[in-house]
């Protein structure tokens, strides 16, 4: 798989959007054990380049004046 790094935000949702529908009709319906563990290690690992981003962004704010983040 790409680094996810890599990747523009919006792929990345993309991306977490595909494989937690995945992760959810295993869930339900099963499937290789291997596959299941597979989904979810990539799950989580968008979640936190998400995250990190986030937090990126949010520690960039604070230290420089001229960056103006959206309102929640």
């Amino acid at each position: 798989m790409e680094s996810l790094r890599n990747l523009e935000m919006t792929v990345l949702v993309d991306m977490l959007a595909t494989y937690t529908e995945k992760y959810l009709r295993m869930q339900s319906d099963g499937g290789a054990e291997e596959e299941f563990a597979k989904c979810s290690l990539t799950v989580k690992a968008i979640q936190n380049e998400i995250d990190s981003r986030k937090q990126t962004l949010s520690n960039t704010s604070i230290t420089d004046p001229d960056i103006i983040l959206p309102e929640e």
